[in-house]
């Protein structure tokens, strides 16, 4: 409900054909004002145009288009890479996992008993197992002392407690 009062504001004119001037505008104005739009919208309507020209002709060219199974032999060629660097990184892994087992191996062959005879150490044994204290030889019994080289049958002819430091 808009009424010609709601566009009309309070304008006093001297003369009747003075008002109705005031109140209608000039059709000169209104047509240079309509050409200046109709220009601006023109020049703006051919900027839009070129730069979805430059758009669609971006895509055109782009690889994508140009070649549909490129996206699938980029992921082709990541998957290779990939697979060449897990490779690298297990060939890496099990390269320091068999030193760490070398030193470990050396370490035990080291400790086995075997070595251990060959370095100049003995082990004492009586029928009952091995001796590893002075208290556990009774005198007049026999024990066998295993070196590296053989075995030795031996008799506790006298006991002597002693603590090494």
């Amino acid at each position: 409900d808009v009424s010609i009062s709601d566009y009309v504001a309070d304008v006093r004119a001297s003369t009747p054909s003075n008002g109705a001037e005031r109140a209608v505008p000039d059709q000169t104005e209104v047509r240079s004002g309509l050409a200046h739009l109709s220009h601006r919208l023109a020049v703006a309507e051919s900027a839009c145009l070129a730069a979805a020209r430059k758009d669609l002709e971006r895509l055109r060219q782009s690889r994508m288009l140009q070649d549909l199974k490129a996206p699938i032999q980029d992921r082709h060629m990541l998957l290779d890479s990939m697979e060449r660097r897990m490779a690298e990184a297990l060939r890496s892994q099990i390269k320091t996992r068999r030193v760490a087992m070398a030193g470990l191996s050396a370490g035990l062959d080291a400790m086995s008993p075997l070595k251990v005879l060959g370095r100049g150490y003995a082990i004492a044994s009586a029928e009952d197992g091995v001796v590893s204290s002075v208290a556990q030889a009774a005198v007049g019994e026999t024990l066998n002392v295993m070196l590296a080289d053989g075995v030795l049958h031996c008799a506790v002819t006298e006991k002597e407690e002693r603590t090494w430091q």
